[in-house]
């Protein structure tokens, strides 16, 4: 039993080389060497979606934090679509601004899309 990141593979010989064979059914097909198989686990973790170690080595996404930082220098800028002299309506207008921008942030730094982020909190 060979593990790689939190998942695990079966390395086999078998008379034609040696297999991995991973606990969500991926195999590497034969390789020559051990080595070679043990190669091919950890590229197919590093790069299957059902793995949660491509998640976890995404890093930033620039875009979300950008879009973020301009939402939080449109509230603080004097410049509103609605005006802040509307009682209620433009201040709230501002805060759900700010809500969004602290969302995208917070989603920026888990490395997702702006698209990815606003998806999980629409219902």
């Amino acid at each position: 039993m060979y593990r790689f990141a939190g998942s695990k593979a079966l390395i086999e010989r078998n008379e034609k080389g040696f297999v991995a064979n991973c606990k969500c059914g991926w195999d590497s097909g034969v390789k020559d060497s051990r080595e070679e198989a043990i190669v091919a686990f950890e590229t197919h973790v590093s790069s299957d979606p059902r793995h949660k170690v491509m998640e976890e080595t995404r890093g930033l996404n620039f875009f979300s934090i950008f879009l973020a930082v301009m939402g939080i220098l449109y509230v603080i800028s004097p410049y509103d679509i609605v005006p802040d002299y509307m009682i209620g309506v433009g201040w709230f207008e501002d805060i759900i601004i700010l809500l969004l921008s602290i969302i995208l942030i917070k989603g920026g730094i888990e490395g997702k899309s702006p698209g990815q982020i606003i998806s999980s909190i629409s219902p």
